[in-house]
C-alpha cells in the first residue's frame, strides 16, 4: 500500500515538470509580445499632457486622470543654491506603466517613501526651497507639484501637472492628481507615499523608522485625524463617525491603500461634496471605496501635530512636549522658521551622536585600565565636549578659570578676589545644569531618569566672549525609584548660538584616584607645619595620598617628622626619597619621583610651606585629565599677619580677602599631572643645581603639545606669609626675588595706612 501511494506521487510530479517545460516558453513569448505592444503604445502618452479642453473652467471638477503627465522638470538659478546643492545629482522618475507579470518582479526591493510636496509657482523659491535645503536633503525621493516650474528659479525636482490653477485654494484637483500621477508612476517602487505641504517640517529618521515597523501590504492611510469643528461638521456633511487625515501635517498612503484607491480618484473628485476643504474629500474618498478611516489615536495626533499655539514661531518655546513628540511640525509658512527648526533639531541630533562619542570613549578608558602597560594604546583621551579653540602661544596668554560655590564666587580680580555669587552667575550654572540632566536623560542606557533637586558642591568657569561659556561642575542629583543621590563630575560648555553640550562621569571613581604629592626638603627646612596640618586632615578624612617626601642632605629633625607621620597616618602611604644628589632642587625631586611611578599615577608637585583641605584634591581629580588636560591651581597667598591685624582690625584667623592676601598668578611650581603626559613634556629636565626658572621651563614646554592648560583660582590651598630669602642671589633672580618678597608684605590700603600712621606724608 505504501509503495503504491509513492508511486502515485512520483507519476503527478513528473507530469508537472512536463507541463511547465511545455508551457514556460509560451508565457515568456506572451510577455515579451504584451511588453514591446504596450511599450510602443504608451510612449506617446508619456509625452503628453493634459488638453487645455480639458481644464476650460478652472472651477470645473472634471479631470482626466488617466491621462499620463511628463517627467520632472529640474531648473536652476545659480545665484540661489550652493554649489554643493547644484552638484546633487537628481534623477528622473521611472515609468513603470505595466504591471509585472512575474512574481520576481513583483517581490523586487523597493524604497520605503516617496514624498509629494503640493505647492505653487510663487512658493518655489521661498517655501520649497526651504524644505529642499532642509529636511527635503534626507529623502531620497522628494518631488515638488506645481502647475508650472519657474524658469529663473532654484533648481528643484518639479513635476508639473498642467492645467492646474496654482491659485486655486484649497488645491483639490491638485492633490487628486498627484496622488494619480505616484499611482501610475511610482506604485512598484516604494512601499508609503506621503502628501505633504510646502509648510510642514519632517524629522526624517523618525519617520522613516516609524514606516519601517509599519507593513506596507495592509491597507493604510495615516495622519493626524480630524473631525471638523462642532458648527462646521454640516457644511462638510461628515457621519457622527467619520473622519479624516488633515492635510497640513502631512498624510501617509500604504502602497496597498493607494492601488485600491486610484481607480477611484476620477469618481471622487466629479462627485465632491464640498467645494473646498480638500482633505476632507480625499478622507471622504477613501472612506467610502476602502472603509477606511484615518489612524485614529492621541498618538498620531501627536506626531502629526498642527501647532495651534503657535509655538513654532518661538524659538524659545522649542523645548516644549509637543515639539519633542512629533514627527511632523505644521504651519511653518516663514521659511526662515524652517531653516531654524531645522538647526535647533540638528542641534539635538548633534548633542547625542556627541553623548554617544562620550558613552564610547568611557568604554575605551575602561577597558584600557585592565591593560598590561606594553599593551595599551590609550593616547589623547578627549573627555572634554569642547575643543578649546585658544591656543595660547606664551604662558602670559593663558586664560584664568575662576571657582564658585554654592554661595560664593572668586574672581581674578585683585581689589575683589570673592563676592556673593551674582545672579547672573547663578543663572548661568542654573542653565548649564539644565543641559546637563537632559543630556544624561537621553542617554540610552540609563533606564531611570535623573530628577530634581541637583545639589551643587562647586564648580569652575570660564568665559570665552567669542565662542561660549565652560563650566567644570561637582553635583549630585537624584534619579527616580532611588533615595540616595549619585555624584557627578560633569563638564558643561554652553556656545553663545546653539544647543549647549556637555559630558559626566560618576564622581566615586574619581575622586578616589591615589594622588601622588611630591615635596622636597633641604637641609634648613622646618616641615613640622605642614606635618601638622597632613596629620590634621588624615586623622579626618581619607585623603587617598601617597605622600612622598625627596630629602636633600641630612635633615634629621624633618625625617624624624615624616616617620612620625607614617605612624599617625597609617592609611596613607608616605614614603622617604633620599637621593645621591645633595644639592636642593625640587625640579630634580619631581623628576626623581616620577621615574619610580606608573604612566596611570596623578602626580601632584607641592611645597612643604602651602596648606590644602580635602577639597583641593578634589579639584586636582577632576581638573586633571589624562592625555588632554594639566591643572595648574593658583593658590591664595597671605599678607603679613601681624600687618593685617593692626591695619585692617582682622582676626588671627584669617578669610579671603583683598586686605588678607592675594592669588599668587605669576607661579607655575604647583601642578597636577599623569605620570604619562609628564613625560610627554619632558619631565622637569632639570639634573642638579635647579634653577628659579625650571617651572618658567617647564610650562614652555608644555605649549609646544596638544595638551590643555586649566589654570585656575583655588581657595582650598593657601599659603602663610614667610619672607623670601634672598640672600647668595644676585642679577635678575635677586631683584625677581625682591620684588616678590616686597609684594608679600602687604596690600596697598596697608602700605598707605603705615605711611599715615608714622606720618611720613610731609617727607614723601
Amino acid at each position: 500500500m505504501i509503495l503504491c501511494r509513492q508511486k502515485g506521487k512520483l507519476f503527478f510530479l513528473l507530469i508537472g515538470i512536463a507541463v511547465g517545460v511545455v508551457f514556460s516558453p509560451m508565457t515568456y513569448l506572451v510577455h515579451f509580445s504584451d511588453s514591446e505592444l504596450t511599450r510602443q503604445q504608451l510612449t506617446p502618452l508619456c509625452r503628453t499632457t493634459l488638453s487645455e479642453g480639458s481644464s476650460q473652467a478652472e472651477g470645473s471638477n472634471q479631470s482626466n486622470l488617466s491621462r499620463v503627465f511628463p517627467p520632472p522638470k529640474f531648473l536652476h538659478n545659480s545665484s540661489q543654491l550652493s554649489q554643493l546643492e547644484l552638484e546633487r545629482e537628481i534623477k528622473p522618475p521611472h515609468n513603470p506603466a505595466v504591471r509585472y507579470k512575474h512574481l520576481e518582479s513583483e517581490l523586487a526591493p523597493r524604497r520605503l517613501l516617496l514624498v509629494g510636496v503640493v505647492t505653487a509657482k510663487k512658493y518655489l523659491d521661498t517655501r520649497a526651497l526651504g524644505i529642499y535645503r532642509t529636511w527635503g536633503k534626507e529623502i531620497k525621493d522628494i518631488y515638488f507639484f506645481s502647475s508650472q516650474a519657474d524658469e529663473g528659479g532654484p533648481k528643484l525636482p518639479i513635476i508639473t501637472l498642467p492645467g492646474i490653477n496654482d491659485t486655486q485654494y484649497p488645491p483639490q484637483r491638485k492633490v487628486y492628481h498627484m496622488l494619480k500621477y505616484m499611482h501610475d508612476h511610482y506604485i512598484d517602487q516604494f512601499d508609503f507615499f506621503m502628501r505633504s505641504d510646502d509648510d510642514v517640517y519632517v524629522k526624517v529618521s523618525e519617520l522613516l523608522e516609524l514606516l519601517q515597523n509599519t507593513n506596507p501590504a495592509q491597507d493604510i492611510y495615516m495622519g493626524c485625524p480630524g473631525f471638523g469643528k462642532p458648527d462646521d461638521r454640516d457644511r462638510i456633511k461628515l457621519n457622527e463617525h467619520e473622519h479624516y487625515c488633515m492635510g497640513g501635517p502631512g498624510v501617509i498612503f500604504s502602497r496597498s491603500a493607494l492601488r485600491k484607491l486610484a481607480p477611484h480618484l476620477d469618481v471622487c473628485l466629479q462627485s465632491v461634496v464640498v467645494s473646498y476643504n480638500e482633505d476632507v474629500e480625499v478622507g471622504r474618498c477613501v472612506s467610502k471605496m476602502l472603509k477606511l478611516q484615518c489612524t485614529w489615536s492621541w498618538e498620531t495626533a501627536a506626531l502629526f501635530w498642527t501647532d495651534y499655539k503657535r509655538i513654532l514661531a518661538k524659538p524659545e518655546l522649542y523645548t516644549s512636549e509637543e515639539v519633542k513628540k512629533a514627527i511632523t511640525l505644521h504651519p511653518l509658512k516663514d521659511p526662515k522658521l524652517m531653516y531654524r527648526v531645522h538647526q535647533y533639531l540638528k542641534e539635538l541630533e548633534l548633542k547625542k551622536l556627541l553623548q554617544k562619542v562620550t558613552s564610547l570613549q568611557g568604554d575605551v578608558e575602561r577597558v584600557t585600565g585592565y591593560l598590561p602597560q606594553e599593551m595599551s594604546r590609550y593616547e589623547n583621551h578627549r573627555w572634554l565636549w569642547y575643543d578649546h579653540s585658544v591656543n595660547p602661544k606664551s604662558r602670559f596668554e593663558l586664560p584664568m578659570w575662576e571657582y564658585f560655590n554654592s554661595t560664593r564666587y572668586f574672581l581674578n580680580y585683585e581689589h575683589m578676589p570673592v563676592i556673593g555669587l551674582p545672579g547672573s552667575i547663578r543663572n548661568g550654572i542654573n542653565t548649564a545644569l539644565e543641559v546637563l540632566l537632559d543630556i544624561m536623560n537621553n542617554k540610552d542606557d540609563r533606564p531611570h531618569p535623573f530628577v530634581p533637586p541637583y545639589h551643587l558642591f562647586d564648580g569652575f568657569t570660564l568665559s570665552n566672549p567669542s565662542s561660549g561659556v565652560e563650566y567644570f561642575l561637582h553635583m549630585s542629583v537624584h534619579r527616580e525609584s532611588m533615595e540616595e543621590p549619585i555624584e557627578y563630575i560633569a563638564n558643561v560648555f554652553l556656545p553663545l548660538q546653539g544647543a549647549g553640550m556637555a559630558s559626566f562621569q560618576e564622581a566615586d571613581g574619581l575622586l578616589n584616584t591615589v594622588v601622588h604629592m611630591i615635596i622636597s626638603v633641604a637641609k634648613s627646612h622646618d616641615i613640622s607645619d605642614f606635618v601638622a596640618m597632613f596629620q590634621s586632615s588624615c586623622a579626618k578624612h581619607s585623603l587617598s595620598v601617597h605622600l612622598h617626601v625627596v630629602m636633600f642632605g641630612k635633615n634629621e629633625k624633618a625625617k624624624t617628622k615624616v616617620l612620625q607621620l607614617q605612624q599617625m597616618c597609617a592609611k596613607e602611604q608616605v614614603s622617604i626619597h633620599e637621593p645621591e644628589n645633595t644639592d636642593f632642587s625640587y625640579a630634580y625631586a619631581y623628576d626623581f619621583v616620577a621615574g619610580s611611578l606608573e604612566k596611570s599615577d596623578l602626580m601632584l608637585f607641592f611645597d612643604h610651606n602651602f596648606v590644602f583641605t580635602p577639597d583641593f584634591l578634589d579639584h586636582c581629580r577632576m581638573n586633571t585629565v589624562r592625555g588632554r588636560q594639566v591643572y595648574f591651581p593658583v593658590l591664595f597667598s597671605f599678607y603679613k599677619p601681624e600687618l593685617v591685624q593692626k591695619y585692617i582690625q582682622r582676626p588671627p584667623q584669617m578669610l579671603i580677602s583683598a586686605d588678607t592676601g592675594f592669588f599668587l598668578r605669576y607661579n607655575y611650581q604647583m601642578v597636577a599631572v599623569y605620570k604619562s603626559d609628564f613625560d610627554r613634556i619632558g619631565g622637569f629636565g632639570s639634573n642638579q643645581g635647579g634653577s628659579l626658572n625650571d617651572d618658567v621651563r617647564f610650562v614652555d614646554r608644555l605649549l609646544t603639545t596638544d595638551l590643555y592648560v586649566m589654570r585656575a583660582l583655588e581657595p582650598y590651598v593657601r599659603r602663610n606669609y614667610k619672607p623670601r630669602n634672598c640672600k647668595g642671589l644676585t642679577g635678575n633672580s635677586h631683584s625677581a626675588c625682591m620684588n616678590s618678597r616686597a609684594d608679600a608684605i602687604g596690600s596697598k590700603k596697608i602700605l598707605a595706612s603705615m605711611i599715615i600712621s608714622h606720618d611720613l606724608l610731609d617727607k614723601v
